[in-house]
């Protein structure tokens, strides 16, 4: 069995996601997803997916907290929850924030950057359990 990390930077409106295998890779390229019903599908199929081609896995799965924008994807996951091995936090935005520049990691939106959304894996991964 393989641990797997789904991160989501959220903003109003829309979320960026990354998803890193134990080794901090990126497993799934980097997406972004509005925060609509549609949205909300989309992650479900992309989660689905990621299933089908690791069926042994465990899915962590962050949200920095960012003033409740975060809810609606955290109650997307957890719909999911009954399917598959997912686990679901709310990391404080503040430790995320802070984490990233002790990793002296750049954030950008452009898409061949390390994004924002790769960072909440980080949060995550090795010895923070959830």
């Amino acid at each position: 069995m393989k641990n797997y990390y789904l991160g989501g930077d959220v903003s109003k409106g829309y979320c960026d996601f990354s998803i890193m295998d134990q080794e901090k890779e990126i497993v799934e390229k980097s997406f972004q997803l509005d925060d609509t019903k549609s949205g909300h599908k989309k992650l479900h199929e992309i989660i689905a997916n990621f299933f089908k081609n690791n069926p042994e896995a465990t899915l962590y799965c962050a949200f920095e907290s960012t003033g409740s924008y975060e809810n609606n994807w955290i109650s997307a996951i957890q719909e999911l929850r009954s399917r598959y091995k997912i686990h679901v936090a709310r990391l404080n935005a503040y430790g995320v924030n802070h984490s990233g520049k002790a990793g002296l990691l750049k954030v950008s939106n452009d898409k061949n950057m390390r994004t924002s959304g790769s960072r909440v894996p980080d949060q995550i991964s090795g010895e923070c359990p959830l």
